[in-house]
């Protein structure tokens, strides 16, 4: 089992930047932290230096609940731009590529201009005008990033495209579930075909034996039907996408129908 994470707001009450340790004052109770090269600090939602933050400002600061202090910081901010970076790690947010480079991209989201790091990968799926990989990522151009906060505390692009309508189909594709409403079933060829939530349009194989599930109960896969609202579980091989599971269920009051987009092959 991992250490636990715990989240917490106080005042600064020292800093030792060369040492990377920092004192908060938690209500009553002084806590002392140690902030690695790798922990993520920013003031007025850009990255900074340990130095930036003063004695007396309001901070927020996740970490690691170590037996004994100084407990290892993951990430420190200012009391204002914490809830914007909760906000670039968890939802799609659109803005301008202020940098590219071998690691993924400087992006600034629009509403704030706050200014964020995100790693692109092999995984990253990417689509902007004819641009489908970080080689083909300018400066300047406007896009929509999908996040994922990865384990370091480093926020990774699931995907990049040039609407949120895209970024969001396209996250849906990095997931290991799809749900949607059953456009096709094709049993000779153990295929389902899906609009999904998100609006994409995917057609996935079922593996042999592949599990339906149908209130708590596992069905034949002759109980599939044009129509019904599925939840889709994929396992990712090297020949594509194979659905081990299937689970038939009811389709929520929030999920409205949206227009499915073409694929690109």
């Amino acid at each position: 089992m991992g250490l636990a994470a715990a989240t917490k707001s106080g005042i600064v009450v020292s800093v030792d930047a060369p040492g990377r340790r920092i004192v908060l004052r938690h209500g009553q109770t002084e806590t002392a932290y140690h902030v690695p090269e790798s922990a993520v600090v920013m003031v007025a939602r850009a990255a900074c230096g340990l130095d930036r933050l003063e004695v007396g400002a309001s901070v927020t600061i996740r970490y690691r609940i170590e037996a004994s202090e100084p407990h290892r910081a993951y990430d420190l901010t200012d009391s204002a731009t914490w809830p914007w970076l909760v906000r670039m790690r968890r939802e799609i947010n659109g803005g301008v590529i202020r940098e590219v480079n071998e690691r993924g991209i400087v992006f600034e989201d629009a509403k704030y201009h706050g200014v964020l790091s995100y790693r692109v990968t092999d995984k990253t799926l990417i689509e902007v005008g004819d641009a489908r990989s970080l080689a083909e990522l300018k400066p300047q151009m406007t896009v929509f990033v999908a996040p994922r906060l990865l384990p370091n505390g480093q926020a990774m692009a699931r995907a990049i495209s040039s609407t949120h309508e895209g970024a969001a189909r396209l996250r849906e594709r990095t997931m290991p579930t799809v749900t949607g409403t059953v456009r096709a079933v094709d049993g000779a060829r153990r295929s389902v075909e899906l609009d999904t939530r998100a609006g994409d349009r995917r057609v996935v194989r079922l593996a042999n034996p592949c599990v339906v599930r149908r209130d708590g109960k596992d069905v034949p896969i002759s109980q599939l039907r044009v129509g019904q609202w599925v939840t889709v579980h994929i396992r990712r091989l090297d020949e594509g996408e194979v659905a081990h599971r299937v689970t038939i269920g009811k389709r929520p009051k929030s999920a409205s129908p949206k227009a499915p987009k073409p694929q690109h092959q």
